[in-house]
């Protein structure tokens, strides 16, 4: 399953009216002096305190102004004409894709001097839009802990969001997302938009997700939209906006290891109620990235690689044939339908009760289905023919059987070099004879039962690939952002990610798994031009690609050597594969069990 979106928005953009995503912040208001009069030819200055990028306009004859495809970041921003007053705006705060309105007061100078005011970004926004919503800044988003390093994690601390499935740490599962709600309504249609371009749009429901697993330290913003109102918000009842971090006029770095280990983390409270262990899990995330300037107050550069390690154990159960069972001989007890350790007893229908002990010996029924003492007695047959035993009876394994006749003149034993022979082998003797995990649903104890072990694997992912957090990953990310001049300005920044973990896994040990790989890239570049004082011309360009690659276990180089084993010689050159289904502990027999059901 494979996707790639292209999407390509060139947009004209006059003073009051904006059309297409915008993922930029813009400044506007108007300029008077002490008597309420409009003040036209006013010098307006933002400049962003990291970055030193000055972006000027003058007001209109109306008083008026916007300055428009501001980064977001925070600024200065200044009003100032001779004669008057310069007034400054200290610390505004431009978010992603808002407009910001700052009216300016010009008080006549009797001397040169200015005014300072220092605003609080939070009002600002509440105060410039009518869409309702929340924002994590980049403080924000470095400050909060979020397990997994996945910022789409974070939105859980906002409002409007329900039945969220995490992508790592406590919850955490690549399945049932399509359970989730943003202000009521399926996730699945709620735009994920970085940089103004969308970066989810899977074929099924999938709960809020991005093409690449995004790191908090990739993040400038993000802004949780729960009512729009504005047009550049497109499609559904909400939408996340994230922007990218870009590099500023100094060289900053970080680096971060981040481990989760069953040994460091609490058991859940149901488990400890029951006296069950966790199941083992050893994850890794290494992440480093560093930014500042190419030319400084010009060209500017961020890059972050993350990385992910994962390893996990689990408690697994899986269905093999009892050592009688394995040599043909099956066992049932008249009257009864043969049932595990711990099975309620049924009388009606179906007759069924425990015909066996916690050491797989068989266990004589006390009564009849009717109630009355049990007159009935257990059952040996063979798949090859009647079978008779020596007056001592069956040994444990059933092998001292002697069959006359035969029920198939073409099958009168087990034949040793069959695959039937290859794949009983692979079957360790089993070791619980209860039906433990409430799934395996054709145990009965005397001729399948359960194999109970530890099964290890490495990650987990979905059939969609939408940035799971569990597998081995290598993530690559940057930005570079440059400013031909006051008018014109660029950014084009990329993530490319290799992910791959187990998929459907072995069945038993000595199985194979399969592997499930996917490579997702988003790309995304912007040019801004600002050709008047009322017309603005941005051009965007976005790219995505999704998609999962599921390997088979005989495609698989490691493999190789115990898949030629076990499977026939090739026929012509032509690989044959088997298909043994049911309840046998082999599954289909070279591609295991999905997690987290069983075989």
């Amino acid at each position: 399953m494979k996707k790639s979106i292209f999407c390509i928005a060139v947009s004209c953009l006059v003073v009051t009216t904006a059309f297409g995503q915008i993922s930029n912040a813009t400044l506007t208001g108007t300029v008077t002096d002490s008597t309420g009069a409009v003040l036209p030819g006013v010098t307006i200055t933002a400049t962003n305190n990291a970055t030193g990028v000055v972006s000027t306009v003058l007001t209109n004859e109306a008083g008026a102004y916007t300055i428009q495809s501001l980064l977001p970041g925070i600024y200065t921003v200044s009003g100032d004409l001779p004669g008057f007053q310069k007034q400054n705006y200290e610390k505004v705060d431009l978010g992603n894709a808002v407009t910001v309105r700052l009216n300016f007061t010009l008080q006549v100078a009797s001397q040169a001097q200015s005014v300072e005011v220092t605003i609080a970004a939070d009002t600002l926004l509440a105060t410039s839009s009518p869409t309702i919503g929340q924002v994590l800044t980049e403080k924000k988003v470095s400050d909060l802990p979020v397990v997994g390093n996945n910022v789409l994690d974070m939105l859980t601390v906002l409002g409007g969001l329900d039945n969220f499935v995490a992508t790592s740490g406590p919850g955490q599962s690549a399945f049932g997302r399509e359970s989730a709600t943003l202000a009521g309504v399926s996730a699945g249609f709620t735009p994920v938009l970085r940089d103004g371009i969308m970066v989810q749009d899977t074929r099924y429901p999938t709960g809020i997700n991005s093409a690449t697993v995004i790191n908090p330290d990739l993040v400038g913003e993000v802004r949780l939209i729960v009512a729009p109102v504005d047009a550049e918000l497109g499609r559904g009842n909400g939408a996340v906006q994230i922007s990218t971090r870009s590099g500023t006029n100094q060289f900053h770095g970080a680096g971060v290891w981040n481990v989760q280990n069953t040994a460091l983390n609490p058991n859940s409270w149901s488990n400890n109620r029951s006296g069950i262990p966790p199941n083992w899990n050893n994850n890794h995330q290494l992440t480093g990235s560093i930014g500042g300037p190419i030319i400084k107050n010009k060209t500017f550069f961020y890059a972050l690689y993350d990385m992910n390690i994962n390893r996990q154990r689990a408690n697994t159960y899986a269905v093999v044939l009892t050592p009688c069972a394995r040599n043909g001989v099956f066992r049932y007890f008249d009257t009864w339908n043969n049932g595990a350790v711990g099975v309620p007893t049924v009388t009606t229908g179906n007759p069924t009760t425990a015909v066996v002990n916690l050491d797989g010996t068989p266990k004589t029924p006390a009564t009849n289905p009717n109630g009355t003492p049990y007159t009935g007695k257990l059952n040996y047959s063979s798949v090859f023919g009647p079978v008779t035993f020596p007056a001592s009876g069956p040994n444990a394994d059933c092998s001292n059987g002697t069959v006359t006749g035969s029920w198939d003149p073409f099958r009168t034993k087990l034949d040793p070099t069959g695959l039937i022979a290859r794949t009983t082998a692979l079957m360790p003797s089993p070791n619980d004879f209860t039906n433990a995990n409430g799934a395996l649903t054709g145990v009965d104890g005397l001729n399948l039962a359960s194999y109970r072990y530890v099964r290890g694997f490495r990650g987990l992912d979905n059939l969609f690939s939408v940035g799971e957090s569990t597998g081995d990953r290598k993530q690559y990310n940057g930005r570079v952002d440059h400013n031909f001049n006051p008018k014109h300005k660029a950014n084009f920044n990329f993530s490319y990610e290799r992910v791959a973990s187990d998929d459907v896994l072995a069945a038993l040990p000595g199985t194979w798994s399969n592997e499930n790989f996917h490579q997702p890239i988003v790309l995304n570049a912007n040019v801004v031009s600002t050709v008047s004082a009322s017309l603005v011309n941005e051009a965007k360009f976005g790219y995505h690609r999704t998609g999962t690659n599921v390997i088979a276990p005989w495609d698989r180089d490691v493999n190789q050597e115990g898949i030629n084993k076990y499977l026939p010689p090739e026929f012509n050159g032509f690989r044959i594969l088997q298909d043994i289904t049911a309840v046998i502990g082999i599954c289909i027999p070279i591609t295991g069990s999905r997690l987290p059901e069983n075989c």
